[in-house]
């Protein structure tokens, strides 16, 4: 047997920037096993923030939010109420000729401003929601309000977000500079017939040399050039007035964070509000991101991979809980987005370089690997994986070897900072053994991992290395696929560059061999009143694991884990408390981890010292 390594390589189109950043498929698009079901239909309208965002930089690809303006006074405003005034933020939304009405929503929250003639007026392509001639408020502004109000209580009420600056606390400001508030303290939305690209945009206003600024929104007013039917137009509204929404919350912490996590973010809280739209969906096959273009990195913002991202925050969300979402906005007010990141995961017990890693091999089990219950909850909806090679037995009679070497792959696939490679070996089932990698760094520091798919889906990580390391894989044929995943590190900088060698070796199999493991607690010492404790542990090969907390005395405390394990590194967390729900005190104890189900004394045991 020889090997055979194919090399993976995909080209793109280049498009002028305004058809990259909204080239997309509608909900309807049914993907399956990689192939769609139904031909594409029109690109899809998608948010215009950046573009309207007053901080806006140009950069290679897209565009980059600076931290904020140095004066107030250096910044044109401008709303949608005043005619003829489009150069004011980029001629978006500026059109209105007749004199605006408004309807305040029946939460009282939302000041709803439109006119009832000229192409703006509210579902202008839908005679069934465009009934003002009678005098009665159009349906579409109603559904407006309805949206306004459930995605507010969503963000808002539900889960703990600020509401966005009120921008009439500083009406002396806005008269100064001869500009509208809206005339009140409601939250002032627009409707009006956008640029055929933008489903909507949230723009902050300058008043204040402060991070946290006051903003507006403004939405398409039909969305006929995009969807079929007025239930479609509908659904994309109320994603576009959830996404929208959480923008003008984000600027009442930072205004000028950084664009990517603006993106990330504002797609993700979509699913939060309304999680039976799924209009996320439409990115991830088509556009530049972490599936398609896993080398990119996460913080990148080029008019795709910002929404594509959305992977991101839906895995620091199913990994950690959505409450962590709101942590690292809370801390964004002071940090810069991938430190507030960080810290956010310090917060929780791990940290930027270690969700990293375990968020690449997450990407593994998508589509025909999918796994919801381990992984993303809808994960079978998305593609595979970009590969960077595929390495698979080809059977001669006169060998037995399967060796491979690489990267084989263009100076433009090495991962840029935060981001990864994925390499695909195929298990040949007539060979009996396992596998074994060897991994070099060569530039930067590297996460990696092996992440198999099968009968039982496993991840073996190593800790992070700017050197080599080894992972044996035994009993390889459990597995329909072996996925060595690179992940760098680093959190500046591209081109990161690595080697690496994997061997088929016959005496890797489980037989006989011990569960090995490795244990570590973090942070030693522990504050409750800064968290609980984290408890990262590594199981070698499928089998039962306990992990029992002991007093000083040798009495048991805790049991934080009892049962079946598969091979791969977990984390669990220790709140101080018995197992009867008391707070324990302070001092020295113990954390013992035993795995066959025996402690035999080849366990391995933790000292950790927990102050209140």
């Amino acid at each position: 047997m020889t090997s055979r390594s194919n090399v993976m390589d995909r080209s793109y189109p280049t498009f002028p920037f305004f058809k990259r950043l909204f080239l997309t498929f509608s909900v309807g698009t049914i993907i399956h096993s990689g192939v769609f079901a139904q031909a594409p239909p029109a690109p899809t309208q998608r948010c215009g923030t950046l573009q309207a965002h007053p901080f806006a930089q140009p950069q290679a690809g897209g565009l980059s939010l600076s931290a904020r303006p140095h004066r107030p006074d250096q910044m044109t405003l401008g709303r949608p109420t005043v005619p003829g005034e489009g150069n004011r933020t980029n001629d978006l939304g500026h059109s209105y000729t007749a004199e605006p009405e408004y309807y305040i929503s029946p939460g009282g929250h939302f000041k709803i401003w439109y006119v009832t003639t000229t192409e703006d007026r509210p579902g202008a392509g839908w005679p069934e929601l465009d009934d003002a001639g009678d005098g009665a408020v159009p349906e579409y502004v109603r559904h407006c309000a309805t949206f306004l109000e459930e995605s507010r209580r969503v963000i808002v009420e539900e889960l703990g977000y600020r509401p966005p600056p009120v921008d009439y606390q500083y009406h002396d400001r806005y008269e100064a500079m001869d500009s509208d508030d809206g005339g009140d303290g409601l939250y002032d939305v627009y409707i009006t017939d956008l640029p055929s690209q933008f489903s909507g945009y949230s723009r902050p206003e300058a008043v204040t040399d402060g991070a946290a600024l006051p903003s507006y929104i403004v939405v398409e007013n039909d969305f006929v050039e995009s969807r079929r039917t007025p239930e479609k137009a509908l659904d994309l509204l109320k994603i576009t007035i959830a996404h929208e929404y959480f923008h003008a919350v984000q600027f009442g912490y930072d205004a000028g964070e950084e664009a990517f996590w603006l993106e990330q973010s504002a797609v993700w809280i979509e699913e939060q509000v309304y999680d039976e739209v799924n209009d996320y969906l439409t990115y991830l096959p088509s556009f530049s991101g972490f599936l398609t273009e896993p080398w990119i990195a996460l913080d990148t913002s080029d008019g795709e991979h910002e929404y594509a991202g959305v992977l991101w925050p839906l895995f620091l969300e199913k990994r950690h809980g959505r409450d962590l979402i709101r942590e690292i906005w809370e801390r964004s007010v002071t940090s810069r987005a991938l430190a507030a990141i960080d810290e956010g995961l310090r917060s929780v017990g791990s940290d930027l370089a270690s969700a990293f890693q375990e968020f690449s091999s997450w990407n593994v089990f998508t589509e025909s690997r999918a796994n919801p219950d381990r992984f993303y909850e809808e994960g079978a909806l998305y593609p595979l994986v970009e590969l960077s090679a595929l390495h698979e037995p080809v059977l001669q009679h006169d060998s037995a070897s399967y060796r491979f070497d690489g990267p084989q792959i263009p100076a433009a696939r090495y991962p840029a900072h935060l981001a990864a490679n994925y390499i695909r070996f195929v298990p040949d089932s007539s060979l009996h053994g396992g596998l074994r990698i060897e991994f070099t760094g060569i530039t930067g520091e590297w996460g990696v991992s092996v992440a198999g798919s099968g009968a039982a889906d496993t991840v073996m990580t190593v800790p992070a290395t700017r050197g080599s390391v080894t992972i044996e894989v035994p009993d390889w044929t459990r597995y329909e696929t072996l996925m060595l995943v690179v992940a760098s590190l680093e959190r500046s900088g591209d081109g990161f560059e690595y080697a690496y060698s994997a061997t088929f070796d016959p005496g890797l199999t489980g037989r006989g061999r011990p569960i090995a493991a490795s244990l570590s607690t973090f942070p030693n010492p522990v504050h409750m009143s800064s968290g609980p404790a984290t408890v990262r542990y590594e199981v070698g090969r499928a089998g039962e694991v306990s992990l029992v907390l002991y007093n000083v005395l040798g009495r048991k405390v805790r049991t934080l884990v009892d049962g079946a394990h598969a091979q791969g590194t977990f984390t669990t967390t220790w709140d101080g408390r018995d197992d009867a729900g008391g707070q324990v005190a302070s001092g020295v104890y113990f954390c013992r981890m035993t795995t066959g189900g025996l402690d035999d004394g080849g366990g391995v045991t933790r000292k950790l010292l927990l102050l209140k």
